[in-house]
């Protein structure tokens, strides 16, 4: 899925691919990960290393056990954008800078921590029994969705402001 010629570069997790290509040995290391870049039709070969910092320090931290699968650098409307997709299904979004804006578990909870602990504690008295699933974090506050077709807006103070059915 390359689009536009330099503005994205796509990562995805494959020795064999990378040991065809002259790369990496199959199996070297579980975060290897071959990326590639377009431009002028022109592919180039990097590391995971490509991810800002704080979005590996973000990955590792949360989500130790799960290995980057695939990861797409974004450069629409002059801003850059990661996506990455984790061998649990988990996507995350960051910015430039490496800061996540948007996390989805798909299948499964999101990891204690993500959430704001004011946010989660609400969440905890208001739905008994329910988890979140996805994230969003924008300027404004907080989107989270706790399955059900039910998300909970919260502002960035962490104050409870709606909930929405979809």
């Amino acid at each position: 899925q390359l689009s536009g010629a330099g503005r994205t570069a796509v990562f995805a997790e494959s020795a064999r691919v990378g040991a065809a290509a002259g790369g990496t040995r199959p199996g070297a290391c579980r975060r290897n990960v071959l990326c590639s870049f377009a431009h002028d039709d022109v592919l180039f070969r990097c590391s995971a290393g490509r991810l800002p910092a704080a979005a590996r320090t973000f990955i590792e931290t949360y989500f130790p056990t799960e290995s980057c699968v695939y990861a797409e650098r974004d450069r629409d409307d002059g801003h850059r954008e990661y996506e990455v997709r984790l061998s649990n299904g988990a996507e995350i979004k960051f910015d430039a800078q490496g800061q996540w804006f948007e996390v989805d578990c798909k299948f499964s909870l999101l990891p204690a921590g993500i959430v704001p602990q004011t946010i989660a504690a609400d969440i905890a008295a208001r739905y008994p029994g329910a988890g979140a699933y996805k994230v969003e974090r924008a300027m404004g506050g907080y989107e989270i969705s706790i399955g059900s077709g039910v998300e909970l807006i919260y502002s960035a103070a962490g104050t409870f402001v709606r909930e929405e059915r979809y």
